[in-house]
């Protein structure tokens, strides 16, 4: 069944030239859907890692991050003037209704939402909109794939259908990453920079420099004194002694 959406507001897909996402300033332009789609796909997931504790043999799952939400829909693009007329509300079905170039729509679509913005050398930043079901969410197109139906005599497509998946951005992830950075509780990976050495990281991450040798046992480190810059190291939680 088709969600319920208020049938006076149409999916908008809106393009900013930065992060910020202004109207007055940043704003690039606007994709609007001929059809709301039937449905909307939202997907949350949090990561977890199956790591051995710092004090103990084994420990259990523990939580590392909140990947960012996933929204997927599929939008739906009618050529013809039968399609022309139901997105547009008109009843009456007459010459005056054109049809619409399927192929320009799609490629409306892609220029403002995937490829790339030679000013701002990356694809456009976005808000989604439609309703309460999505009230000007900020997010980029992740990825898109693309079917053409209903071919006429020349090849030419009178339906498109395009499955897009965006991913969500949020304020809030900016700080479970610097929680992650911060807290002992958490299991979280290190990078290892020029004259780290282990039981440096040890302190500043457990307050212990002596949980070096633990360390170095759960990262299969040989030599734990001169550390490779660039190497991923594992920081699993410190568990309660």
């Amino acid at each position: 069944m088709p969600l319920n959406f208020n049938s006076s507001e149409k999916l908008t897909i809106t393009a900013y030239k930065d992060g910020k996402r202004s109207r007055t300033s940043g704003k690039i332009g606007g994709f609007e859907a001929m059809f709301n789609p039937d449905s909307i796909i939202r997907n949350f997931e949090n990561h977890y890692r199956r790591t051995q504790s710092l004090n103990s043999g084994g420990g259990p799952v523990s939580f590392a991050f909140t990947r960012h939400e996933v929204i997927n829909l599929t939008i739906i693009i009618d050529g013809t003037s039968l399609g022309a007329a139901q997105s547009s509300k008109s009843v009456a079905l007459s010459p005056v209704i054109p049809e619409i170039d399927v192929r320009k729509k799609v490629e409306a679509f892609r220029n403002l939402a995937f490829n790339i913005n030679g000013n701002i050398h990356q694809p456009n930043f976005l808000k989604l909109s439609l309703g309460t079901a999505l009230e000007e969410v900020a997010c980029r197109l992740q990825a898109f794939t693309l079917e053409y139906s209903n071919f006429d005599d020349n090849g030419k497509p009178d339906r498109a259908e395009v499955k897009a998946s965006f991913l969500t951005e949020s304020s809030s992830f900016k700080q479970n990453a610097i929680t992650a950075k911060k807290s002992a509780d958490l299991t979280h990976m290190v990078k290892v920079k020029n004259k780290d050495t282990l039981p440096l990281l040890a302190k500043s991450i457990y307050g212990m420099a002596g949980a070096y040798i633990e360390l170095a046992r759960i990262n299969n480190l040989d030599h734990f004194r001169k550390l490779k810059p660039g190497t991923q190291l594992v920081f699993p939680p410190k568990t309660a002694e």
